[in-house]
């Protein structure tokens, strides 16, 4: 990278940072340095409240609490499954191996998995600052926007919410391609482009939003690599730009033609997520929300955006889509404001940050801003942890450009600090809700009380868990009768009465639930799997044994349904099948409840050899299981008193 923009300090229009002789500052490189430190202890303390935060119950038992290949930390099996997997409508294996390298460190203790994503924000938030110091030559107007993105209110979600390690990773990687992009546009060779792919496709890897990384990189391009023919720099009247960076100049077609590897891997990765999906029946909000509502979702969402940036305060974890709601006056509004800095970022012609800090907001936003509707909800705070760095790009060399005199600066770095410190205790204000489940849903319904079916299920869930329950009927009773069709919440409220005890009442939702879910597969497999469970309590098993075939027919691998139709034929004497589907499961994701079901199959076969080696398995992945650690004992004692004696 030292040769790439090794001319930029000398022509850069920042602002002259004080001066310092000797100290720390000695340096550029040692005030980086110091100014990264710095970066890294503002991020801990506006998140150190993290540490004694549990995790929460919306997506944090899929991804981490609840996922079995995931609890068992670090393995062949659990890697295997990464890659293999589209489990949670997304294919993005990187996830699923950072997850399950915090269980092998930290095991199911939250306070791990959080100082991880911790750490993973404050690298983000230093490279940032790297990168932006290095290739524009402005150290203190870079710091400013690496703060801004350290301590704003809407990365919060992506930072405390540990499923959102995805969103982190994928940052993680793209500022990595970033700087080797960077390097081969000082020196282009296939080489160095390969180095750039790397990180690209690990992007990708940890989630698709990366697929904007083309067209992020051509906006690089002109500003501030200044790559694009000295005729669009000459002719704008964009002085301050031209040959300020000193890498080769080339032509709009070589610049185009650089991005097509990598738009090939962003298509590979939108067919392969669009794939993922349709499976988990993502995409049926695509008929609910015809394509009119979508584009007035989406230009309100844009401008929704640009306020909670400048006024970060209603901040939630779930905005669901208003649909028909949306007033016309509200879009119009939203698209006049989105029309009018448009026209400004065009007239701007002398600073090209400007339109590129604004067109990188417009166009990192298009994969998440609703117009291919994945999901009820209408925005979401994670989704501009990635491009709020155009807007604050955008603010911050605007306002230094303006403040040209002594006094001007000192006033800006007056307001800059107030600013700063202002963001940092509405973060930690913001980051008070995530203490647990029942304080986040609760703020999300005070914010969004409307059609908000997700924070009522999730917020009842959340009661019943800390056993209020009857503060958390009203809000499932809300959403069985208002909603009807929320298959996923159904299924939760019918494993909710299952464990209560009522499994008759619980058929009958899961039974409700798989009539709503058609157009998922892997849902509608995973609820007729609960549903054999509860006819099979009712103690209608032939019903229990259909459901059974059902959900296997709908998801092959769905290794509990195996379990629980293994278990089946057991109780009821049929052996072989037993055997057949425990180990079918085990082959898919080996568990300790298979195992021992295994064992006590091959045992009533009369195969103790086998039957010991399953027991000793099951005590491998769980070694406080006591039945299979009596049940090894009594098969190791039967095999002794066969032994025959000298």
């Amino acid at each position: 990278m030292q040769e790439v923009l090794s001319k930029t300090a000398a022509a850069t229009s920042a602002v002259p940072a004080p001066s310092l002789e000797g100290g720390l500052f000695a340096s550029p490189r040692k005030k980086k340095f110091v100014l990264s430190l710095l970066l890294v202890a503002v991020t801990l303390w506006v998140y150190a409240p993290l540490r004694n935060y549990p995790f929460i119950d919306y997506d944090d038992n899929l991804y981490v609490t609840q996922n079995i290949p995931v609890e068992s930390g670090l393995n062949w099996k659990s890697v295997r499954w990464a890659f293999t997997t589209v489990e949670a409508a997304n294919y993005h294996p990187v996830t699923w191996l950072s997850h399950e390298l915090d269980v092998q460190l930290f095991g199911l203790n939250p306070a791990g998995h959080h100082l991880a994503s911790i750490l993973l924000h404050s690298l983000n938030t230093v490279l940032l600052f790297l990168l932006l110091a290095r290739a524009t030559g402005s150290i203190w107007r870079s710091l400013v926007v690496a703060t801004l993105f350290a301590v704003h209110p809407l990365n919060v979600q992506s930072v405390a919410w540990i499923s959102e390690r995805k969103n982190l990773l994928c940052t993680m990687f793209g500022l990595g391609a970033f700087w080797a992009y960077a390097r081969y546009a000082a020196r282009p060779n296939w080489k160095r482009y390969a180095t750039l792919l790397a990180p690209f496709i690990l992007g990708l890897l940890s989630k698709p939003m990366l697929v904007t990384l083309p067209f992020a990189l051509l906006l690089l391009d002109y500003w501030p690599l200044n790559r694009f023919p000295a005729v669009f720099y000459e002719n704008n009247g964009a002085q301050e730009c031209k040959d300020r960076i000193g890498l080769p100049r080339t032509t709009i077609r070589q610049l185009v033609a650089e991005k097509i590897p990598l738009l090939a891997l962003a298509g590979a990765s939108c067919w392969i997520t669009y794939r993922a999906q349709r499976l988990f029946g993502g995409m049926e909000a695509q008929l609910k929300f015809p394509l009119p509502y979508r584009l007035g979702n989406a230009v309100y969402s844009y401008a929704d955006y640009l306020y909670k940036t400048c006024w970060p305060r209603r901040l939630a974890i779930f905005y669901p889509h208003p649909g028909a709601s949306l007033a016309a006056w509200e879009i119009a509004l939203a698209g006049l404001l989105l029309v009018f800095v448009s026209v400004v970022s065009a007239r701007a012609y002398r600073r090209s940050y400007f339109i590129v800090g604004w067109l990188w907001y417009l166009g990192t936003l298009v994969p998440v801003i609703g117009l291919m509707q994945a999901g009820a909800q209408a925005r979401a705070d994670r989704y501009v942890y990635f491009p709020l760095w155009g807007v604050f790009i955008l603010v911050v060399w605007s306002l230094a450009d303006l403040a040209r005199g002594h006094n001007s600066r000192r006033a800006l770095a007056s307001v800059g600090v107030l600013a700063v410190a202002a963001l940092s205790w509405q973060a930690r204000i913001q980051l008070a809700y995530w203490q647990n489940s029942a304080t986040l849903f609760a703020r999300a319904l005070e914010i969004t009380p409307d059609n908000n079916y997700i924070s009522h299920a999730n917020l009842g869930s959340a009661l019943k868990d800390m056993g209020k329950y009857e503060e958390a009927v009203p809000h499932f009773q809300y959403v069985l009768e208002h909603f009807p069709e929320a298959a996923a919440v159904r299924n939760d409220f019918g494993t909710d009465l299952l464990l209560e005890g009522k499994p008759r009442e619980a058929a009958q939702q899961y039974a409700q639930a798989f009539s709503s879910a058609v157009g998922s597969a892997p849902l509608q497999g995973a609820i007729a799997g609960n549903l054999a469970m509860a006819q099979e309590r009712t103690g209608d098993v032939q019903r229990a044994l259909a459901s059974y075939q059902e959900a296997l027919r709908l998801d092959p691998l769905l290794y509990n349904a195996h379990v629980g139709l293994g278990l089946l034929f057991y109780r009821e004497g049929r052996m072989a099948d037993a055997v057949s589907h425990l180990e079918a499961s085990i082959r898919i994701l080996p568990t300790p409840l298979a195992y021992y079901g295994l064992g006590q199959a091959l045992e009533k076969q009369n195969r103790l050899p086998e039957a010991a080696e399953a027991y000793r398995s099951a005590l491998q992945l769980a070694p406080g299981m006591p039945e299979a650690s009596r049940a090894r004992d009594e098969v190791r004692g039967k095999l002794a008193s066969a032994k025959p004696r000298n």
